[in-house]
């Protein structure tokens, strides 16, 4: 059993599947230590390419999979034996979609973003802790 300490690591993570331009998308909310790396990522660039790389950043690291296929089965073994992770493939995958897609799956993954957020909130309201979804 987790103590309390520990359960707050997944107090209002979210996960799910959703149908995106005809692919299954499985994907969760990020924690804080995900968020700081999609800014550490963002940093890089200047303002008027930043918004976009921490688009990509935060798709690479909030898919887990799409159509079942999980990024780390698409390293080959010459790109594993030179270090590249699953993150990095992730990264490359992503920045490679069409402009129009990109803001399209953001918007929709920020739509479970927004929900995570009013769990939370109402959790607050009603005195409980919301609940990780799986």
């Amino acid at each position: 059993m987790a103590t309390p300490m520990e359960e707050l690591i997944l107090v209002g993570k979210l996960r799910e599947d959703v149908t995106v331009v005809g692919r299954k998308f499985s994907w969760h909310t990020l924690d804080s230590d995900e968020m700081i790396g999609v800014s550490a990522a963002g940093s890089m660039f200047d303002s008027r390419t930043r918004e976009k790389a921490e688009k990509i950043e935060t798709l690479a690291r909030a898919i887990e999979a799409i159509d079942g296929v999980p990024f780390s089965s698409l390293l080959k073994q010459d790109e594993k034996d030179r270090g590249v992770t699953a993150l990095m493939k992730a990264r490359e995958v992503v920045s490679r979609w069409q402009p129009a897609l990109l803001e399209h799956v953001h918007a929709r993954y920020r739509s479970l973003v927004d929900r995570q957020e009013q769990a939370v909130q109402e959790a607050e309201k009603n005195g409980q802790s919301p609940r990780a979804s799986t």
